[in-house]
């Protein structure tokens, strides 16, 4: 008995669009990877909120250790910028680096789909062919369009995550958590805008310079080492400058606008790439 799978080989992918290329690019990974890149980055996200909240809590029993006066709702002063804070230093604390999880889970998420489905395709051949069927920018809207899925996968899973555990560790130490509307629309957006304008710049530095995304025996170009750097060191750079701006009062009005600015200039340099350097005749010659 047979099954009617979607495309895996570029000769059914024929569309201009690019959803044929993008639904057989999302079937293989279905099938090879989905659960590494999915569940990697949720872990790394669940384990540096873990690694942040469980010493507190297990050093001062989850009470706050520092001066409450004047702070968000009770919450220490050092916290009390982010517009989201508790009673509790472990709590305040977690809800601080929460939005740096997220922003550490997306960004990986979009930097492994883009290195694994770039690496995978260009050793396997397969760039040759889909440029004999699809237009350089059809190709670029179906690698965009699974890159883009992975993200928003982790950026649900991620959030739910998130929030199970700051909620679980309230209720253990039994305080109340206060948050924000600039606190939860910056939890909830910014990660998002960083991965996918982070992913954008990174499918059209790797169509660009597609020897980027190349598994090689050497050090400088494995594993498409320089793909996952584009599209996560954006996300990186915010969550230092939140963690770091933390103690120093940091806003979070500043803290959105950094990364609100981060995100439009990748999305600028990704579509200058796109209209400027992806022709099919500089793809072929950096291959």
């Amino acid at each position: 008995m047979t099954h009617a799978y979607p495309p895996t080989s570029v000769s059914s992918v024929t569309d201009s669009t690019g959803g044929s290329l993008a639904q057989a690019l999302w079937w293989r990974l279905l099938r090879e990877g989905f659960a590494l890149v999915i569940l990697f980055p949720i872990a790394l996200g669940l384990v540096f909120e873990l690694g942040l909240i469980i010493p507190m809590v297990s050093a001062a029993g989850g009470g706050s250790t520092m001066p409450t006066g004047g702070g968000f709702h009770g919450a220490p002063p050092t916290f009390a910028a982010l517009g989201a804070g508790s009673p509790s230093v472990a709590l305040s604390l977690g809800l601080a680096m929460a939005p740096v999880a997220i922003m550490l889970a997306c960004g990986l998420a979009a930097g492994m789909a883009v290195s694994g489905i770039m690496a995978s395709e260009l050793n396997s051949g397969s760039v040759e062919l889909w440029l004999s069927r699809l237009s350089p920018r059809s190709i670029s809207r179906g690698l965009l369009t699974v890159v883009f899925l992975v993200v928003g996968v982790v950026w649900i899973a991620i959030m739910v995550v998130t929030a199970l555990v700051l909620t679980v560790t309230a209720l253990a130490l039994h305080q109340e958590v206060h948050v924000s509307v600039a606190y939860v629309v910056f939890c909830v957006m910014i990660p998002l805008l960083l991965a996918l304008s982070g992913a954008s710049l990174a499918v059209g530095v790797g169509l660009w310079k597609p020897k980027l995304a190349q598994v090689t025996n050497g050090l400088v170009h494995g594993q498409g080492a320089w793909l996952i750097m584009i599209a996560f060191l954006p996300s990186l750079i915010l969550g230092i400058v939140v963690m770091t701006g933390t103690s120093a009062g940091l806003s979070i009005t500043v803290a959105a606008i950094i990364g609100a600015g981060l995100a439009v200039v990748l999305a600028i340099l990704a579509v200058i790439i796109g209209a400027t350097r992806l022709s099919r005749d500089n793809i072929v010659s950096s291959l």
